[in-house]
């Protein structure tokens, strides 16, 4: 008796499970086959039924209409030393080896325990099989005619793996990894790592995943019988495992810090990716998550992937059950009964409780609707998403009619050994054939190959801070720069996670340089100001050697040298060894900034010109020759100590031995210098450098 695969099962296996099943008859189009399905139509359902099995045990791209009278090699796992038709999977333990067995058959996790069996006509019969010999996790029995050369496949830990384990060595590929090819079609398909070649666990093998457009074997034409024919995804794969790993990596790279604590406070077992275990996940930390997402923004691949403009738009939406990540998947179903309905199964991707895998909440639904007049599935869906619209005709899923922007993607898998195809492949090597958009290990230099330690892999704090450039999105007027060398946008997130705000972003120059000469483009002003005051010198006659004087304010506006005058006022100006108190205030101000390598400056004094910059830049307003400063904008931009009490403070311009410039905070600025060793607040400043850092020099003032 031929038993019906049950995708209720495997929709189950989810907490909040949301199952809806809607049927609409076809009054205009009834079929003409009295409820029977055609040959044809028997035929398509039995491909889909064998391959939603075995596309997990071969190559996807094996996958054809015809296979029923053909032979395919097996893909999975390893093979085991000295059989040629045993395949090894390893995996961390017994919890993992049945969850791996359920999302191949589809079968409900919880009933896979000791024993369980699967069988189908269109498929075979495969029997799990717990083990008690201590050698091996568990057994499958594998009985599939189309696949000869596997018999049994076999889930060992690492240690079991004994001298099969590659347990040390950098592989080539990484999690976040992106690879793309060209299809003999000229189609280019990208591929992202959502699950590495993890030796630390034996795991050699990656698995990847693309949303690019559908190569024409996975797309179905069919004509009804009503004389339409209709584009179908077809034979897309079922593993909802390799589907919550793409969410996974989604959200490691949007929330790194966020994903690590869901991590860390969920459940013992809880493991990353369904794979790595909590003792191992120190190779994957927030730190490298922030490396990857680096390097995703600079190469701008969430547009050329998703069609987004940021990758943090997924950030933004992964916990939105209605407009979070869509996904399409596990093939079609085709009958004809009573109508011509299209059944397709949506995965929507959202936050989780803790208590879920990877802190992920996944739902399956069954979407069943008629589609008796749809325009045809557009399957470019990444060009339709760039066009601000879905990739399918809304008519197709006319309750999501008030979703229309929603996205969905067309979700594929394949692991490293199947996108090689014929090439030989070993996990400490890449793809021949295949082009490197963006890999970990080149991108930072690392080593790879059996003879180097993953230990070597490990990113900390500080080495992802040494990392150096600060790109564009990262800073913005207003945001916070934290003492770990970061940009953030609230102060509970400076405060939660980057061990405290130090400063206000003032001023961003782009190309235009905020010191004289240096790369330096961006301003920050510290967000603490000393309330007594200090001198600019303890010398009436103070003549520093090197340091330009400005017998007219007019003059000190292009005055841009607030660093290099800093470091010369509290060196003490060479062999005069005056005292320049101002200036070794902000030399030695107490708040500490990690200088991500050389992309973020010491404190100091600023000059003139350099607090013109930074009020144009918080919203002054140049008027008859003087500037507007707005208090209320200074205090919408947190810098309470510049708004509140004395409104004057020194800047490193001079006017001559005597006098230096002080800047006034007001109604307008006015032209303002005082002897030097008046006592006047100071407030240190301090500057960045991010993209390409500044190439010109600021235009003079007036």
């Amino acid at each position: 008796m031929r038993k019906m695969m049950n995708f209720a099962l495997m929709a189950a296996m989810v907490c909040g499970l949301s199952l809806a099943v809607t049927s609409c008859k076809d009054d205009d189009n009834s079929d003409n086959n009295g409820g029977q399905a055609t040959a044809e139509e028997q035929a398509a359902e039995d491909a889909n039924t064998f391959w939603s099995v075995a596309a997990n045990l071969v190559s996807p791209f094996d996958v054809t209409a015809e296979y029923k009278n053909k032979t395919f090699e097996p893909t999975i796992g390893e093979a085991e030393q000295g059989s040629t038709t045993v395949r090894v999977v390893t995996v961390p333990d017994v919890e993992a080896a049945a969850n791996h067995f359920a999302a191949l058959v589809a079968a409900d996790a919880q009933t896979v325990n000791t024993t369980y069996t699967y069988q189908d006509d269109a498929v075979g019969k495969l029997t799990y099989t717990k083990s008690t010999d201590g050698k091996s996790l568990a057994k499958v029995d594998v009985s599939i005619t189309q696949i000869p050369h596997l018999q049994q496949i076999v889930y060992k830990t690492v240690e079991q793996m004994g001298t099969n384990a590659v347990t040390d060595g950098v592989p080539y590929y990484s999690f976040g990894d992106v690879i793309s090819r060209t299809r003999a079609d000229g189609v280019k398909e990208y591929w992202m790592c959502i699950q590495a070649p993890f030796t630390k666990q034996g795991e050699t093998n990656a698995v990847w995943a693309t949303v690019s457009q559908l190569p024409k074997e996975n797309i179905w034409s069919y004509t009804a019988s009503n004389g339409y024919t209709y584009q179908v995804p077809y034979n897309i794969g079922t593993n909802e495992q390799y589907m919550k790993d793409l969410a996974e990596m989604l959200y490691a790279i949007t929330s790194p810090g966020a994903w690590l604590r869901n991590l860390e406070e969920g459940p013992a077992n809880m493991k990353a990716f369904n794979l790595v275990t909590k003792q191992n996940v120190k190779y994957i930390n927030q730190w490298f998550w922030m490396r990857v997402l680096k390097a995703w923004q600079a190469k701008n691949l969430a547009q050329t992937i998703f069609g987004v403009d940021d990758v943090n738009s997924f950030g933004n939406t992964l916990g939105d059950q209605d407009n979070g990540l869509k996904l399409l998947y596990k093939g079609y179903s085709w009958w004809t009964k009573s109508s011509n309905n299209l059944s397709l199964y949506e995965a929507s991707i959202a936050k989780g409780d803790g208590n879920e895998a990877n802190a992920r909440h996944v739902t399956w639904k069954e979407v069943k609707k008629n589609v008796i007049k749809p325009e045809k599935i557009e399957v470019n869906c990444v060009t339709q998403l760039k066009n601000g619209t879905q990739w399918i005709n809304k008519d197709f899923f006319p309750e999501h009619y008030d979703k229309i922007a929603t996205p969905r993607y067309i979700f594929r898998y394949a692991t490293t050994r199947q996108l090689a195809g014929t090439t030989a492949f070993e996990s400490m090597d890449n793809i021949n054939g295949i082009k490197d958009e963006y890999v970990y290990t080149k991108e930072y230099n690392i080593t790879v190959g059996s003879r180097q330690k993953m230990d070597n892999t490990i990113v900390k704090q500080e080495d992802y801070l040494a990392d150096g450039a600060i790109s564009a999105d990262e800073v913005k007027v207003g945001y916070y720069l934290c003492a770990d060398g970061r940009f953030c946008e609230s102060i509970n997130d400076a405060n939660g996670n980057h061990n405290g705000a130090v400063a206000v972003v003032a001023y961003t120059g782009g190309n235009k340089r905020v010191e004289k000469g240096k790369d330096w483009n961006g301003l920050a002003i510290s967000l603490i100001t000393n309330p007594v005051g200090n001198s600019w010198s303890n010398e009436i006659y103070d003549n520093c050697p090197n340091l330009t004087m400005y017998d007219n304010y007019t003059y000190a506006l292009d005055d841009f040298t607030g660093l290099a005058a800093t470091e010369a006022l509290a060196g003490g100006c060479g062999n005069l060894n005056h005292i320049h108190n101002a200036a070794e205030y902000c030399r030695d101000f107490k708040d500490k900034v990690n200088k991500r390598g050389n992309s973020i400056s010491s404190w100091f004094l600023p000059s003139f010109g350099q607090w013109i910059l930074a009020i144009e830049g918080l919203g002054g307003v140049w008027e008859d020759g003087a500037i507007n400063i707005n208090t209320i904008v200074l205090q919408d931009h947190r810098l309470h100590s510049i708004y509140t009490g004395d409104n004057r403070f020194w800047t490193s311009s001079a006017m001559n031995q005597s006098n230096a410039y002080y800047f006034t905070l007001g109604t307008k600025f006015s032209s303002t210098n005082a002897k030097k060793d008046k006592q006047l607040r100071v407030i240190p400043f301090i500057a960045f450098k991010y993209g390409d850092g500044g190439k010109e020099d600021q235009d003079p003032a007036l």
